[in-house]
């Protein structure tokens, strides 16, 4: 696990929000921890790291793109190749949004 803990990851703040262990999400979403680690591994997640003592940590919005990735899995049987895609469009159409309620508040 350690090598995948070097990758590109958020910096666990519990800041107000709420937060749910890996144990948690894999509860919630339906899906092994293995599942999970492995659509980190391949970028299609993006878990905060307490980096004391390396436990990963899920906010709303990260279980909610468990559950979209877990159902196009499911449901379309796409692989993770698709599933990267599919994620790297919908982060895109999403940073698209922000630059536009940007330009919409000039």
């Amino acid at each position: 696990m350690n090598d995948i803990l070097n990758a590109n990851h958020e910096v666990y703040d519990p800041s107000g929000k709420s937060f749910y262990s890996i144990e948690e999400a894999s509860q919630i979403v339906n899906v092994t921890r293995r599942t999970i680690a492995i659509y980190y591994k391949h970028g299609l997640i993006s878990p905060y790291i307490d980096p004391e003592n390396e436990i990963w940590w899920f906010d709303e919005e990260a279980i909610l793109r468990l559950k979209r990735i877990e159902q196009l899995r499911s449901v379309y049987n796409l692989n993770l190749q698709t599933l990267k895609l599919i994620v790297q469009l919908m982060n895109e159409v999403e940073r698209l949004r922000k630059e536009l309620r940007k330009l919409q508040a000039l």
